[in-house]
């Protein structure tokens, strides 16, 4: 009975926790540790679909960490604007503004993230996340670096975007 107890526990301690990463990023994916974590609280707001993280960057993109639906969830980050080193197929809305996002734009879309047109520039009402900050939301992490880098990551799923002028480009 102890051993059963004891391989139980030990069973249930490996397991990773809620938050840890699991997966190797991409090998051109920036260092999280060279970034420099924010609190949270200033950048999130309540909303209808249960409130999320809202950031802009010094470059005018606005992004969004939805608040997962329950503890554990998985979501999908956003940013709009305009986005540096677009890939040459990725549609541009008519004011040079696109989206970074899943394919259907819900927070609960898991699906690999996608460029998207824009159906405007965002009118930026969010904090500023300076270069070198990054921002952390449920299992999501965002960076702004310098160059007009901006990179989000779910560690566990190992997806995300990297927006920079050399190239953008998902995973």
């Amino acid at each position: 009975m102890i051993t059963a107890s004891v391989a139980v526990l030990s069973l249930a301690c490996s397991r990773n926790a809620p938050g840890v990463a699991t997966a190797t990023p991409p090998p051109k994916f920036p260092d999280l540790n060279a970034f420099q974590a924010v609190d949270a609280a200033p950048y999130t707001a309540a909303a209808r679909a249960g409130g999320a993280a809202y950031f802009a960057t010094p470059d005018g993109l606005q992004c969004i960490l939805p608040n997962p639906p329950k503890p554990g969830d998985h979501v999908s980050a956003s940013c709009d604007g305009p986005l540096p080193g677009l890939p040459d197929n990725a549609p541009v809305g008519s004011d040079g503004c696109s989206v970074v996002a899943s394919p259907s734009s819900l927070p609960t879309d898991l699906n690999p993230y996608s460029f998207q047109k824009g159906t405007g520039c965002p009118i930026i009402t969010s904090p500023l996340l300076n270069v070198g900050q990054k921002l952390t939301k449920g299992d999501i992490t965002c960076i702004v670096g310098a160059d007009r880098l901006t990179a989000c990551i779910d560690p566990i799923l190992n997806r995300g975007f990297v927006l920079q002028s050399a190239g953008s480009w998902t995973f």
